[in-house]
């Protein structure tokens, strides 16, 4: 809907004009190499893991998995190596269910009601299809960061940009039944949707963030400061597609509320866990930075010197966002809740979805004279991408 306009003017406000950067003319259609390289990707971590239990397969952990929940019950066999850690859980949900009184109501319902969805195809094995959906999803997430950064900063940017998002240590979950593949989706979705001015469709995704990972109602800062700084065009929907996110929360809370019978049944569960995650952490700053000094070692479950390593590391893409506010606030969001609510645990894994900091990365590494230090983080981070996953898949502790 449209308000009454006043006199036209060929100018953009001032925001725009100070913070935007100018983008280069827009591009149409995928390279085929992009979706070559996207796919590849997915089979190269499908591939790692299948080869690494064929050849060593005494390097699972048999007592971590007997000792943690594990999905379905029984003696671990060859394809448990693909539902580790939190991935048994959302085959337990799509399978069975929440369980008032159980761990499961902390995992966010979009993801598991997806491979329910999917699973109901008759001969489709239930962990095939979670492990498909989160390699297919994060495969569309790269096609629609490529087209987005491609729109805002060429050709270049996009590929290094998207690079970063394949090759990311944490990325190794992309080929995994977990929900950062479903996340990344519908972030890709909104931010190509908000480039793009389809302000619906991006108010659309944001509903739906909420429902695959809390942090996702962030989007509604990033919304509301594009509804800001394009005010001049007069219209109304941008105003109103920030208040999505928030009714895609009370969507969750309303979820949970039908099928365990409380609303709050999933934001209590974290006490459940070792990390005890609460969004009360987030606005205890002197807590946050107490949590960051507190290292207990290497990498242990909590006090993990990597996780703050990796926590600082984004800080650098965020600082580099500086220019571009709209894309700062969709990032800065997403890395201090997500560090801050659990105290850095497990900051490898929910680092992977930063897309603003990886468009950061891209845009500097493109300068001219760049390209060996580009080469070189980039496959230093693929290698460990690669590590993690073994480890991980082994049912050892990453994140």
């Amino acid at each position: 809907m449209d308000l009454p306009e006043s006199e036209p003017s060929e100018q953009p406000p001032a925001e725009v004009a100070a913070t935007e950067p100018a983008s280069p003319p827009a591009e149409s259609g995928l390279p085929r190499s992009l979706v070559l390289l996207l796919v590849a990707h997915k089979l190269l971590l499908v591939l790692t893991t299948i080869g690494v239990g064929l050849a060593a397969p005494e390097l699972f952990h048999k007592v971590l998995h007997d000792r943690n929940f594990h999905y379905p019950a029984g003696a671990a066999d060859f394809w448990s190596r693909f539902s580790t850690w939190d991935g048994n859980f959302y085959l337990s949900i799509a399978a069975t269910g929440y369980h008032a009184g159980s761990s499961d109501p902390m995992f966010y319902p979009l993801f598991p009601g997806l491979i329910r969805l999917f699973g109901l195809v008759p001969g489709r094995p239930q962990l095939a299809v979670a492990v498909a959906l989160g390699a297919v999803l994060s495969t569309l997430a790269g096609l629609l960061f490529f087209a987005t950064v491609r729109r805002l900063a060429g050709a270049r940017v996009a590929w290094l940009s998207t690079a970063f998002f394949v090759a990311w240590p944490g990325g190794y979950v992309q080929g995994l039944p977990y929900s950062e593949g479903l996340f990344a989706f519908l972030f890709a979705l909104c931010l190509y949707a908000q480039e793009s001015g389809r302000t619906l469709l991006a108010g659309v995704a944001a509903f739906f963030m909420p429902l695959s990972r809390s942090v996702g109602v962030l989007m509604a800062v990033p919304l509301a400061l594009r509804a800001w700084v394009t005010r001049g065009e007069r219209k109304l929907l941008p105003w109103l597609v920030p208040l999505l996110p928030a009714l895609g929360f009370g969507a969750y809370l309303l979820v949970m509320k039908l099928m365990t019978g409380s609303a709050t049944t999933g934001l209590k569960a974290g006490e459940r866990f070792i990390f005890k995650p609460s969004m009360g952490r987030v606005f205890d700053i002197p807590g946050v930075l107490k949590a960051f000094v507190d290292v207990k070692g290497l990498h242990p479950y909590m006090g993990s010197l990597v996780d703050r390593l990796f926590f600082l590391v984004t800080l650098t893409g965020l600082w580099l966002l500086r220019r571009r506010l709209v894309w700062l606030a969709a990032g800065a969001g997403l890395a201090y809740v997500s560090a801050a609510a659990l105290h850095f645990s497990g900051y490898i894994r929910y680092s992977a979805v930063l897309l603003p900091v990886f468009f950061a990365w891209g845009e500097w590494f493109a300068a001219p004279g760049r390209e060996r230090a580009a080469a070189s983080v980039l496959g230093i981070s693929l290698a460990m991408q690669l590590f993690f996953l073994i480890r991980h898949t082994n049912n050892y502790w990453v994140a």
